[in-house]
């Protein structure tokens, strides 16, 4: 039925499988009413007082890594700046419940500025997480079942072309 109603209907090339695998479909009841939802993932926060139309929180897993860069990486010719997210491995784990967490964000220098190459973050998928590099432009590569570090993704960087 989903590939039928809604196979034309996703960004990555019309590709249901994708949604198949990569997407949840949740309800959320409330008392007189119901959301449903198919996403990749959800968050929330805590807040006293509505966050209706403010800012996301620095700590939000959809922002960029607001640290300063705590690694480099040199392959080949490239060197690569990299900001590690500093949230513990148990912190990460408990998060990826709800949506993709950020495990670290690769950066170039060009002519004296930073820009964003891509990232390394890791998914849920029933119950088993995943690491993925997510390049700046084109899909994803799965690295592992599991938290992937440094040296699994230098080992994807060093296998691009």
């Amino acid at each position: 039925m989903k590939k039928k109603h809604y196979g034309q209907s996703y960004e990555w090339g019309n590709s249901v499988e994708e949604m198949l695998t990569d997407y949840t479909h949740y309800y959320f009841f409330f008392h007189d009413e119901f959301v449903e939802v198919i996403a990749k993932g959800f968050w929330w926060e805590k807040a006293e007082q509505s966050l209706l139309g403010k800012p996301l929180s620095m700590s939000h897993p959809f922002l960029k890594l607001q640290i300063d860069f705590t690694e480099e990486l040199n392959i080949n010719d490239a060197r690569f700046y990299i900001k590690i997210n500093p949230k513990s491995h148990q912190e990460l784990l408990e998060d990826v419940r709800f949506c993709h967490q950020t495990i670290l964000e690769v950066w170039v220098k060009i002519k004296g500025e930073y820009f964003q190459e891509g990232t390394l973050k890791i998914k849920e998928n029933k119950a088993v997480v995943f690491s993925y590099y997510q390049p700046r432009f084109g899909k994803e590569i799965i690295i592992k079942k599991g938290i992937a570090d440094l040296a699994d993704l230098e080992n994807v960087l060093l296998s691009k072309p």
